[in-house]
């Protein structure tokens, strides 16, 4: 008995696939880089001094949660403060106690604006987000 050679098919990869997950990748990137907003033109975000935490607020003015001022352990009037050349890129830096009432606050911060401190930088805590 002689049997005949099988054909072989001609076997070709299909390139359908492919450009399925090109066509939902292009779809996906158009999504999500419509998502995200812009910034605004206008808007220049603040820059952070290159000074560490502990720089920071080795020379600072510490509130505690009654209002009352401390510059290290020494406790002091409003009108206490140091008198400095206050800047913009030097202000007189504040630890406030969160628990200070906002009232309390700023009737500090009125205070030191009457003394001529026109620059504060309020110490803040990163959130957990």
């Amino acid at each position: 008995m002689k049997l005949e050679p099988q054909k072989q098919k001609a076997t070709f990869d299909s390139t359908i696939p492919l450009i399925n997950v090109v066509f939902l990748m292009l779809i996906f990137f158009m999504v999500a880089g419509t998502i995200t907003t812009g910034m605004r033109a206008d808007i220049i975000p603040p820059t952070v001094t290159a000074t560490s935490e502990r720089e920071q607020v080795a020379e600072a003015v510490f509130i505690d949660s009654s209002g009352r001022l401390f510059i290290g352990d020494n406790e002091l009037e409003p009108q206490g403060i140091p008198a400095g050349p206050y800047t913009e890129e030097n202000p007189l830096t504040l630890v406030v106690d969160r628990s200070l009432s906002a009232q309390q606050l700023t009737e500090i911060l009125s205070a030191l604006k009457a003394q001529g401190i026109g620059y504060v930088a309020l110490v803040t805590e990163r959130g957990g987000n």
